[in-house]
């Protein structure tokens, strides 16, 4: 086939501009269809026509099925975690509750939640003076980590915190220590989260 023929969508079915396509392992898809795919699509690459075609229809369904999403509980500050106690499910996306719909965020039941973890993330800043020692400089993320039974998604992360939080005894750090582990509960309800979220240092240097 020569480079500038036009090919055709094997999603759609429109003919697309050349190089204006994306290669499947057996097909092509137009740029118009790669936009209705969820961000947190896995086994992207190499994928077939039957798997994207599934995953379009998913999608579809997913809009309509947000219109009947009702969020009574909510996590986080720059991406936010919504939880709908009615439908079992949750979903991630950094707007507000008026604009849920937006982009079409994935609904999750939580059936499909394998897991949950959570850690607080230390970064030291760099060039901390010896008059910095006994205070706490550092800056923290709240990371949460869920596993997922899913055809579509393996995991989702998630800072709780959005923006890095400098030291601990301020009401942002505490709000997220408090949500991470409510989050851990309400996403895996049956099991018991008492312990302490565990902290590590983080290996990248957090340059100010």
């Amino acid at each position: 086939m020569n480079r500038l023929e036009r090919r055709k969508c094997d999603i759609c079915g429109k003919l697309i501009q050349p190089f204006g396509y994306m290669k499947l392992s057996d097909g092509n898809m137009c740029t118009d269809c790669a936009k209705l795919l969820s961000p947190m699509l896995k086994n992207r690459q190499g994928a077939d026509v039957d798997y994207i075609k599934r995953h379009v229809e998913y999608r579809k369904e997913n809009e309509k099925k947000l219109k009947q999403f009702n969020p009574v509980t909510r996590y986080g500050y720059d991406k936010k975690i919504y939880i709908d106690s009615k439908m079992f499910a949750f979903l991630v996306t950094n707007k507000l509750e008026k604009d849920i719909a937006a982009g079409n965020p994935d609904i999750i039941p939580l059936v499909q939640v394998k897991s949950c973890e959570t850690e607080i993330r230390e970064h030291t800043p760099k060039g901390v003076s010896e008059d910095d020692v006994s205070k706490d400089v550092s800056l923290y993320d709240f990371i949460v980590t869920v596993k997922l039974e899913s055809e579509w998604f393996d995991e989702i992360v998630v800072s709780l915190n959005g923006e890095r939080i400098r030291g601990r005894d301020n009401r942002i750090y505490k709000k997220c220590e408090s949500d991470a582990k409510q989050l851990k509960d309400t996403l895996m309800p049956d099991q018991s989260f008492s312990a302490s979220i565990p902290e590590r240092k983080s290996h990248n240097v957090y340059r100010l």
